[in-house]
């Protein structure tokens, strides 16, 4: 149980953070880098 709410308050600290930056920076040419990203982790 422990283990669980560490997991969703770290979870929580990194939506707050991340969410204002993808909020500021969220234009075309992001979207695309975030594709590339994406595509190149799959692979």
């Amino acid at each position: 149980m422990t283990e669980l709410l560490i997991v969703a308050s770290t979870a929580s600290v990194a939506l707050v953070t991340v969410g204002p930056l993808i909020m500021t920076f969220r234009t075309q040419d992001s979207l695309q880098w975030l594709e590339l990203l994406i595509a190149y982790d799959g692979s």
